[in-house]
């Protein structure tokens, strides 16, 4: 955690012990109050991302920096951002932007909870409804859990015992609610693996229900047939590690089951970089990624990946400004890319 004002720090705290409360609530909700249980959720998922912007500086929570008022803040008196602005100066401030898949499982569990505030009756639920409030919970847990432990890990590390057994209480409740979906999809399983298919346990919804596929190489897709209509359960690379271990490498990282070693990046840019595909590739430095924004894109196949978000893209290019190497089209980078901040004017 950044070091800072104290009074800055114990509000930081108090937020993020509300959000987790929130989670806790959610889940006790989620039975016979699931209308109540989306509600919480969203509020935690908006309370953890408040938390981080706080900790850069308390008026980016503030909706409107230029009206901020210390003393207001202090005594709660003030409207605070939405979660799209929160993805915004996430993004445009600290540089830390969302992924897009992530953006859109917040918003939709955002709509999720729109229609459950102003339609839906509290004391009656179906099976479709239940069905599609424990996925997008799961997925957005799945996503902010991930940005808190990794992405944020150093920033939110003194809560990580209290993160490590709320996520464990996630992964084991609300999966029993998504028990009559399992049941209802074990037909199309089965005849799946009749036909040869590769079915595992999904990370997010726990049930051995994700059909791994062969993209390119030793690139897979996973796609889990529980939850694939809320959450697409993503790519890795099957990988050696060190000491002979098979390692699923996907985009959080990952680490070897065997010896503990941590597979990350940078490792699978020195395997897998300009000299592994020499032929294929004239010009065979490593770009930047349109996506994560890593130095980590090269040749792979006819297409090139991102070993850092293992996003796939069909074109390189350089900026026309600063000449780095970037994913994308370079026809509109004579003001800079999203590497370089372009051309500088005087005042």
């Amino acid at each position: 955690m950044k070091k800072g004002n104290p009074d800055r720090l114990r509000t930081f705290r108090k937020l993020v012990n509300n959000a987790m409360d929130f989670t806790t609530n959610a889940l006790n909700d989620l039975p016979k109050r699931p209308k109540y249980s989306v509600i919480h959720f969203y509020a935690a998922i908006e309370l953890f991302l408040k938390a981080r912007l706080l900790l850069e500086h308390w008026t980016l929570v503030i909706d409107d920096p230029g009206k901020a008022n210390l003393a207001s803040f202090q005594n709660g008196d003030f409207r605070s951002v939405t979660l799209t602005q929160s993805a915004e100066r996430l993004d445009k401030i600290l540089r830390q932007p969302l992924k897009d898949h992530e953006k859109e499982c917040f918003k939709r569990l955002g709509d999720e909870r729109n229609k459950m505030v102003h339609f839906i009756d509290a004391t009656k639920t179906d099976q479709k409804q239940m069905d599609r409030v424990v996925f997008t919970e799961l997925q957005a847990w799945h996503y902010i859990y991930r940005l808190l432990t990794k992405t944020w890990a150093e920033d939110f590390r003194r809560f990580n015992r209290k993160l490590t057994s709320l996520n464990r209480e996630v992964k084991q409740r609300l999966p029993q609610f998504g028990k009559a979906k399992f049941e209802a999809v074990s037909p199309e399983i089965d005849a799946e693996k009749k036909k040869g298919a590769k079915i595992e346990k999904c990370d997010v919804c726990g049930f051995v229900a994700s059909k791994i596929q062969v993209v390119q190489k030793n690139l897979h897709s996973r796609s889990c047939f529980v939850c694939e209509s809320v959450w697409n359960c993503g790519r890795y690379l099957l990988i050696k590690c060190a000491c002979g271990e098979d390692v699923a490498y996907s985009e959080s990282g990952d680490r070897c089951n065997k010896c503990g070693k941590v597979i990350t990046s940078e490792d699978l840019v020195d395997e897998y970089g300009p000299s592994f595909h020499p032929k294929h590739n004239p010009e065979p430095e490593i770009a930047h990624c349109s996506e994560c924004e890593e130095e980590a894109v090269i040749a792979w196949e006819q297409d090139w990946l991102c070993l850092n978000c293992l996003t796939m893209h069909s074109e390189i290019s350089n900026c026309n400004y600063c000449g780095t190497r970037i994913t994308g089209s370079g026809e509109d980078t004579s003001l800079g890319c999203f590497v370089c901040p372009g051309p500088s004017y005087p005042d």
